[in-house]
C-alpha cells in the first residue's frame, strides 16, 4: 500500500511540475504566424520578443512600434516570477549563476531565451544572451534575463532584483541589451493567432481519479 501511494503522490508531483511555466506561450507581435512575441496566459499580458529590440537604447525603443509601450517593474517582476519558479539566487547582487543541463534553473533559463529569442556575443557566439531593461519605481534603469552557453550547458540567471544600474543606456545602446516592452492582449487581438498549448487539468483529474480508486479498492478488502 505504501508503494502504491507513493507512486501516485509522485505522479502528482511529475503533473503539476512538468507545467510550472505553461503561463507562458509563443505568440505573434504583428502579423499571424511571426512568432515575435510571448503571451503570458496568467496576466494577459503580451511581451515583445527581445531580438526586436536588441541593440536599441531605452528611450528610442519605445517609439520603434505602434501599439507596444515600456514595462514596469511590477510586470517585470511578474515574468521573472512565472518564468524561473523556484529561482535560488547564489551570486551577490541577485542572480543564480551556473546552472548546468540536468538542472531546472538551466531548462528554464533555456525556455526563456527560445520564446524571447536571443542575441550571441559578438566574439564568441557560443554565448547566448537574452538581457532586457526597464525603469523600476526609482527610476533607474535594471536588467533581468539571461545568458546560456552552449554547446557547455551552462546558464546565469538574472533576476528582477538585480543590483546593478544600467542608467547609461536610456541613450545609448549595446548590441546585447534590449529593452522589454508589453501590450494587453486585448489590444494585439486583432493580429495575433492562437498557440494551444495543453492544459494541466486532465493529468491532475487522472491523478485524483486513481487514489480515489486505490483508496477504495482498500477499503473494501478491509471489508
Amino acid at each position: 500500500m505504501l508503494n502504491t501511494l507513493k507512486t501516485y503522490i509522485l505522479l502528482f508531483i511529475l503533473s503539476t511540475s512538468f507545467y510550472a511555466n505553461a503561463d507562458l506561450i509563443q505568440w505573434d507581435a504583428f502579423e499571424a504566424g511571426d512568432g515575435l512575441a510571448v503571451k503570458n496566459q496568467a496576466t494577459g499580458l503580451v511581451w515583445l520578443d527581445l531580438t526586436q529590440t536588441a541593440g536599441v537604447s531605452y528611450n528610442l525603443a519605445g517609439d520603434l512600434y505602434e501599439g507596444w509601450e515600456y514595462a514596469n517593474s511590477d510586470q517585470v517582476q511578474s515574468l521573472f516570477t512565472t518564468a524561473f519558479n523556484g529561482f535560488a539566487e547564489n551570486g551577490t547582487e541577485g542572480e543564480q549563476l551556473g546552472c548546468i543541463s540536468g538542472q531546472a534553473c538551466y531548462s528554464q533559463a533555456q525556455s526563456f531565451g527560445s520564446l524571447f529569442g536571443y542575441t550571441p556575443h559578438a566574439a564568441a557566439p557560443t554565448f547566448h544572451y537574452s538581457f532586457g531593461l526597464y525603469a523600476n519605481q526609482d527610476g533607474n534603469l535594471k536588467m533581468s534575463g539571461t545568458i546560456v552557453q552552449n554547446p557547455l550547458s551552462n546558464a546565469n540567471i538574472y533576476s528582477h532584483t538585480y543590483a546593478r544600474d544600467y542608467n547609461n543606456y536610456f541613450d545609448n545602446s549595446f548590441y546585447n541589451l534590449a529593452v522589454y516592452l508589453v501590450q494587453s492582449a486585448d489590444e494585439g487581438d486583432n493580429n495575433l493567432s492562437m498557440v494551444n498549448v495543453a492544459e494541466p487539468a486532465p493529468l491532475v483529474i487522472m491523478f485524483l481519479g486513481g487514489f480515489m480508486v486505490f483508496f477504495r479498492q482498500k477499503l473494501f478488502t478491509k471489508k
